[in-house]
């Protein structure tokens, strides 16, 4: 990196951070002011709040925490720093590094003057530091990767090997693990239009009003990415649980009383699921599979180590999907809501053997395909096995022909 180019990249990573951090606060405020607050210190105190919540930090009201990621803010803020990264690396950018790293740092300073500013409220209301300015460097350093890499010529330069059966099983263990997201997502929604009267009723018998409305559709949205990943979890195995006592599996749905939160109502009815239901637990071993179809092996590599390809391809899959699925729960109240979600490290531990042996199999078909694939695309060139008959009724000679 030359001295002219560090300071331009650097200081356009500073302006994109600090700009996409404070445009995050005040969508937030914009959001409070329009719910019916009067657009002073005190709301941007809450919007201040509201937007470091959203990256994960936290929140402890009246002695109760709140300790679940809302992983749809997560995504939003995602968004919200990769679009204009990607805008600024339009041109080639001579080191990506530099404006990850610099867009990360200033997002992390704005955040960690939000935190400050979000504590001075006097109330029994407060966020945490450390860990907000950690989370928002966190999302803001993923955001600025995601729009970076959007453009090829940068996305090379992240790999941190040029060995090609490392970059197959990464490429394959992203389709698998992408696939099984959107297995979930589908069920999830699904779930959620048959019951969707449920949901209406819901949010009919809360029947909230200016701040109240905006803040429980922002929860609901807010919620909805965790909702997902827990539909995961109930496929993969584990399932989850909505507070003390309480779980939700291919085999039954043994619940008390939920939050009466709309998104909700995707959940099925208590007691036993019908029996087809356990089918969905195939769902794992297929996106493995799908992983070990899309990985290209190397020229050259043998069937036992494309098979172990494969099954490394559906592990790291199973593993990115684990991680995710452990990250999703938490707390959302005292008492019996004070842990609710998947188990922490169950559907990782189930997840990464399935969804390896999905990977081997789905690499050993591929095999198959390539080496039929081969035979037929030069007949020719193999052996015929069946042997050659005479037509012995002929006489003998030139004439004579085979069959």
């Amino acid at each position: 990196m030359s001295a002219t180019t560090a300071p331009v990249t650097l200081r356009s990573a500073i302006l994109t951070g600090v700009a996409t951090a404070l445009a995050g606060i005040l969508l937030c405020l914009a959001v409070v002011v329009l719910a019916g607050a009067s657009p002073d210190l005190h709301a941007l105190r809450v919007a201040a709040r509201a937007w470091l919540v959203a990256h994960g930090s936290g929140v402890s009201a009246g002695g109760v925490d709140y300790t679940v990621l809302p992983l749809g803010g997560i995504l939003a803020a995602v968004a919200l720093v990769a679009v204009p990264t990607a805008v600024a690396t339009r041109r080639d950018v001579p080191e990506p590094g530099v404006l990850l790293a610099g867009t990360a740092g200033a997002y992390g300073v704005v955040a960690a003057l939000a935190a400050a500013l979000a504590g001075t409220g006097g109330d029994d209301v407060s966020v945490g530091l450390v860990r907000g300015t950690f989370a928002a460097f966190v999302v803001a350093a993923i955001g600025a990767w995601a729009g970076i890499s959007v453009h090829p010529r940068h996305r090379v330069r992240w790999w941190p090997t040029e060995n090609a059966a490392v970059r197959a099983v990464v490429r394959a263990a992203s389709a698998g693990a992408a696939s099984l997201l959107l297995a979930a997502a589908v069920l999830y929604l699904v779930l959620l239009a048959v019951h969707l009267p449920r949901a209406a009723d819901l949010w009919a018998g809360l029947a909230p009003t200016g701040t109240g409305a905006a803040g429980l559709s922002a929860v609901s949205v807010a919620a909805v990415p965790n909702l997902v990943l827990w539909t995961l979890s109930a496929m993969v195995g584990p399932g989850f649980a909505l507070g003390a006592d309480t779980s939700v599996d291919l085999t039954g749905v043994h619940l008390g009383a939920v939050p009466a939160l709309p998104t909700l109502a995707a959940l099925p009815s208590p007691g036993e699921l019908p029996g087809w239901t356990v089918l969905l637990g195939l769902v794992p071993l297929l996106a493995g599979a799908w992983a070990g179809w899309r990985l290209q092996a190397p020229e050259g590599t043998g069937l036992s180590e494309r098979v172990g390809l494969g099954a490394a391809a559906g592990g790291l899959a199973g593993a990115a999907v684990g991680v995710l699925v452990a990250v999703s729960g938490g707390s959302v109240g005292a008492q019996r809501l004070a842990d609710v979600g998947p188990p922490a490290w169950t559907p990782l531990l189930v997840a990464v053997p399935v969804l390896a042996l999905g990977g081997a199999l789905g690499q050993a078909l591929t095999h198959y395909r390539d080496v039929r694939a081969g035979h037929d695309d030069a007949p020719e060139d193999r052996p015929s096995r069946r042997p050659r008959l005479r037509v012995w009724d002929e006489p003998a000679g030139p004439a004579r022909r085979d069959r």
